[in-house]
């Protein structure tokens, strides 16, 4: 039996790997091919899923910083965060999907002229994979996370009165110093 820490912690990295990994994946080169010079001649040229569209860049930036949000954060904001991620991971997976099965095929060169030999690589159905394993990753921490151990107050110091201050001057002490 997986104890609520343990399945906290597996939950979080794999969210922080899975993360990581689509942010790369969108930076990783999607297409390739040969871009005819108006001269005649011929040139490499390759574009990152980022250069296709930012979009999924974005998406998997903010499924950082909700990775984040889960792990600094309590069992509310977590199960948000869970939504956010999900939805973020899902718009990730959709616009992948939609620029490596060719719907935008156009968008793939649009930052070329005369493009001519295009060959795709494996990088945008990683992409694809990853957010989908995120969008799941997002939507169990979405339903765990109010089962999941929060923050403990064990060293959080009670609040002084306002008295207190009161007092601590009555006796010639700085209450604004630490004691």
């Amino acid at each position: 039996m997986v104890t609520a820490r343990r399945e906290y912690t597996l939950v979080w990295l794999a969210l922080a790997v899975v993360a990581v990994g689509l942010l790369l994946a969108w930076q990783a080169t999607w297409a390739a091919g040969t871009e005819k010079l108006s001269s005649g001649g011929l040139v490499d040229v390759s574009a990152s899923g980022a250069q296709i569209t930012p979009l999924g860049s974005a998406a998997a930036i903010v499924i950082i910083a909700m990775a984040v949000l889960v792990l600094i954060t309590g069992r509310i904001l977590r199960v948000i965060a869970g939504v956010i991620i999900s939805a973020s991971a899902i718009a990730a997976a959709l616009i992948g999907l939609r620029v490596v099965t060719g719907v935008q095929q156009a968008a793939l060169w649009n930052t070329y002229d005369g493009v001519i030999d295009v060959s795709a690589t494996l990088w945008g159905w990683v992409a694809v994979l990853l957010a989908l394993i995120a969008a799941v990753l997002g939507v169990l921490v979405a339903v765990r996370a109010p089962r999941w151990p929060g923050f403990s107050t064990r060293y959080d110091r009670g609040a002084r009165q306002p008295r207190d201050a009161w007092e601590a001057l009555d006796r010639g002490l700085d209450p604004t110093l630490d004691e």
